[in-house]
């Protein structure tokens, strides 16, 4: 089934701008307005920058710009009601994500999809747009702390560093360290972007490598444990048996 009709990023408007459709349109309409704007019938509801709106088909659509416009916008299939509802995303209400960077990068994807000449392009076009409605619906349900666009880039940084750096001796402060973040602020911050705490991030990552080693390999388990970062052999065992329900040796045998 086909999700995406049309989309445009960043898309301007003169000072003046009005959208008047009284009996709305076939498809949903999603609407991203970067300034204020003035919606309803008589222009009662001022937005402040960053409002969003998802107009359902045939909802009375009125929006006006006071002053130069510029906004993301997206025109949705009917049929992606069920995907919408299920996500539980507003529909006809004006609703302000937290960090709006993604909807338009989103937006950007989809539109350079649709317009594009290559293979599958409505194919992409509809899993971005399927991706971009679960990350409104996340926004909207809200997920504790948000991390805007330029520490999000940071710590998706400074994670890779991290895993490529595991055998070093972390701590949750030494991380913060390396950003010039306090200890709560890194910690929050890491577990809001990734969904975990840094430490069993880390921990998961020295595990997942050193199941790789074991296989094939003739590494002991003192070795191993001293090149992933451990203080001894005993704690990593004990990690990776929390893990994998297995002991290294076993893990090995198998």
């Amino acid at each position: 089934m086909d999700v995406v009709v049309s989309a445009r990023h960043r898309w301007p408007e003169a000072a003046g701008f009005t959208i008047h459709r009284p009996a709305g349109i076939e498809t949903y309409t999603l609407l991203h307005f970067f300034g204020p704007m003035r919606l309803g019938a008589a222009g009662e509801t001022l937005t402040r920058p960053g409002a969003c709106i998802l107009y359902a088909p045939r909802t009375p659509q009125r929006f006006t710009s006071e002053r130069a416009l510029l906004h993301d916008w997206m025109h949705l299939e009917a049929e992606a009601g069920e995907l919408i509802a299920r996500l539980g995303v507003p529909v006809d209400a004006v609703f302000y994500p937290e960090d709006c960077a993604f909807i338009t990068s989103g937006i950007c994807e989809i539109e350079l999809e649709i317009n594009s000449s290559r293979p599958h392009r409505q194919e992409m076009a509809d899993a971005a747009a399927r991706m971009l409605l679960i990350r409104l619906s996340r926004a909207c349900q809200g997920r504790g702390e948000t991390v805007n666009a330029e520490l999000s880039a940071r710590l998706f940084r400074f994670r890779a560093s991290l895993i490529a750096r595991m055998g070093e001796g972390w701590t949750v402060a030494r991380m913060a360290q390396e950003l010039h973040m306090s200890p709560s602020r890194f910690f929050s911050a890491y577990k809001a972007q990734f969904d975990v705490s840094p430490m069993n991030d880390l921990i998961q990552a020295r595990v997942d490598a050193a199941k790789s080693a074991l296989v094939g390999t003739d590494v002991s388990v003192a070795s191993l444990a001293e090149r992933l970062g451990y203080a001894s052999a005993s704690h990593f065992s004990r990690q990776f048996r929390q893990r994998t329900g297995v002991s290294p040796r076993t893990y090995a045998r198998r």
